[in-house]
Order: C-alpha cells, then sequence, then structure tokens
C-alpha cells in the first residue's frame, strides 16, 4: 500500500523562542516602565498617572517588526523544508520546484502585519487588567505598597500567560495557513482531518477527525480548516489520489530531465 506523507506540525521550539521574544520586547519594557513610574508613589491615583504613563510609552516606542518578521520566516522555512522531506519519504520524489514562493511571501507580509496589531494590544489589555485588580483591591481598604507589589507580580504573570497563547495560536495558525497554500500549490484539493486525540480536543474538531475535506468546502460545523481556531493543534494529513502520486512523479521526472 502507498505511503501517504505525513503533516507538518508546529514546532514547540518556535513558539516558545516567540513567547521569549516578546517578553524581551514588549512585556518586559512595558513593566520595567511601570515599575519606575511607581517609585515614589503613596497613593492609588499615583499608581493610576503611572499605569497610564507606561501605556503612552509602550504606544510611542511601537513594535519592533524584525523580530516578528524574523519568526515568521523561520517558521516558514522550517514548514517548506519538512513539507518536501515528508513527500521525498512518501513517494520518493522531489516537490521543491512546485512550490513557489510569491504567494507564500504575501501571506507572510499580511501575517507579520497582523501580528503588530495584535502585539499592541498587549499595553492595553494591561491597563484594563490593572486598573481592575486595583480598584477590586483598594476599593475599601488604605493603599499598601506590599499589596501594590503583588498585584504587579500577578499580573506581570498574567500578561506572560497571555503571550504564551499568542506566541502558540500565531505560529501553529501559521503553519496550518502554509499547509493549505503549499498543498494547493502541489495540486492538492483536499485533507484528513488529524487531532491530537486527547482529551482538550474540542468537541467540534473530534467530529472532524478522521474525516475527508476540501480546502474550498471547509467543514459545516463552523471550525474552519485545521489551525483555524484560537489554539487549534489539528494538522491536515494531504488527501492524495493515485492520479495525485502520478502527476507528481511525472512532473518531477519531467523536472529532472529539463
Amino acid at each position: 500500500m502507498p505511503r501517504n506523507p505525513r503533516p507538518v506540525r508546529a514546532r514547540r521550539a518556535h513558539e516558545r523562542q516567540y513567547e521569549r521574544e516578546l517578553r524581551r520586547e514588549i512585556l518586559d519594557p512595558l513593566f520595567q516602565g511601570l515599575r519606575a513610574g511607581l517609585g515614589e508613589a503613596t497613593a492609588v491615583t499615583q499608581v493610576y498617572r503611572a499605569i497610564d504613563d507606561a501605556v503612552e510609552a509602550a504606544a510611542v516606542r511601537g513594535v519592533p517588526i524584525d523580530f516578528i518578521r524574523e519568526h515568521f520566516d523561520k517558521v516558514r522555512g522550517y514548514h517548506r523544508r519538512r513539507l518536501i522531506e515528508t513527500f521525498q519519504a512518501a513517494l520518493g520524489v522531489d516537490i521543491s520546484f512546485l512550490l513557489t514562493r510569491p504567494e507564500v511571501m504575501q501571506f507572510i507580509d499580511a501575517k507579520i502585519v497582523e501580528n503588530v496589531a495584535l502585539i499592541k494590544t498587549i499595553p492595553e489589555r494591561m491597563h484594563a487588567s490593572l486598573v481592575g485588580h486595583l480598584q477590586r483591591e483598594f476599593r475599601d481598604a488604605p493603599f499598601d505598597r506590599q499589596k501594590l507589589s503583588k498585584i504587579l507580580a500577578e499580573e506581570y504573570g498574567s500578561s506572560g500567560y497571555n503571550l504564551r497563547r499568542i506566541a502558540r495560536d500565531q505560529t501553529t495558525k501559521t503553519i496550518g495557513n502554509l499547509t493549505e497554500i503549499r498543498q494547493r500549490q502541489l495540486g492538492i484539493q483536499g485533507y484528513r482531518w488529524g487531532t491530537s486525540a486527547d482529551e482538550v480536543v474540542r468537541p467540534t474538531h473530534r467530529e472532524n477527525g478522521g474525516k475527508m475535506f476540501r480546502w474550498d468546502q471547509p467543514p459545516a460545523n463552523g471550525t474552519g480548516p485545521p489551525g483555524f481556531d484560537v489554539q487549534c493543534r489539528c494538522v491536515a494529513y494531504p488527501a492524495l489520489l493515485r492520479q495525485d502520486r502520478e502527476r507528481l512523479t511525472a512532473a518531477a521526472a519531467a523536472q529532472g530531465r529539463s
């Protein structure tokens, strides 16, 4: 029985690296500025002003784009290498010449713009969460610097968790998007839905598991393709028909003779 190529899965190393960069470039400067502004605070009203100043300073700094582009270029290159390897292992053919660059780069450019917009919301989310936390803690209690330090530590941890979610979600989404783009470039019209087969798989994704879908006809239950939903870990196994195998093998042979 002919082998099918394996799907390309997101690398946890890429997710962790992106999280570290987000922390270094965005979260740490935000909280460093906040703590510096709180050095002489003796009342909650001064804390609110320090929060406003820290968020305003973050907006002025903006979002450095280099580390974002580096991340998505790394994911793009990894996906291409792994896809080529899996088709070579399954079919014994080199499909690299079919993976054209312009469409992929257009997608990566759009993904970078999307991530810049997403990252810009981090200070705003911190502002809303921290203000709400302070209002709860100090509504009926006097200002207390020790309590304030605890609140800041909790909010830093919460913001760090949100960064982890962003890094994981955006990386897995990119892998899913690249899978669709490149399978279509190979002339593969459909896929078999694969889940992580554990207790946290969404019911709708479990329902899709093992079923065949076309790229141009997403599942009727509204999930979108694998990787579309937030933090989805599902993958798309290429649905290779016999004519697809024959076409790819013939194309690779012709390329080799040219």
